[in-house]
């Protein structure tokens, strides 16, 4: 499939976030605490797009389903600025250093171990069944 070159536009989220961060500090519901509204609602948006994800046909919707994954990871992308910045406005400036290599380590842990657990779920359970899980984990967590 040559289509499949555009799953390289994927990180780009990542790269471009800091455009979307100042509105981000800026704007916030304060009544679950500014970060905090951003970091469950992204969560909560992420888990809804991986679940409508998972009732897509890979061949017949390609694109759709790089489009749903691109939404995803832009939420994932807002998520963490929501974190960083609320553990720079918890730690001290002498616990941040160490809370950026938990933090860090947590993120390498995770996607090792989850990359891992959803290779083996694809593997025995298929595509929609695996992702519907996935769905539930983001949204739980």
């Amino acid at each position: 499939m040559e289509l499949i070159g555009l799953t390289s536009l994927l990180s780009l989220p990542w790269t471009l976030k800091v455009l979307w961060s100042p509105l981000i500090d800026r704007y916030g519901w304060t009544k679950w605490g500014h970060y905090k509204f951003w970091i469950v609602l992204m969560q909560s948006l992420m888990g809804i797009t991986i679940a409508v994800c998972a009732f897509l046909n890979l061949e017949a919707n390609f694109i759709v389903l790089l489009v749903g994954m691109l939404v995803a990871i832009t939420f994932a992308a807002t998520q963490d600025i929501a974190t960083d910045a609320l553990a720079i406005e918890i730690l001290k400036p002498s616990e941040r250093g160490f809370g950026n290599s938990i933090q860090g380590a947590g993120g390498y842990l995770g996607a090792i171990l989850g990359g891992g657990v959803i290779l083996i779920l694809l593997d025995t359970l298929g595509w929609t069944r695996s992702l519907l899980i996935m769905a539930l984990i983001v949204i739980l967590l």
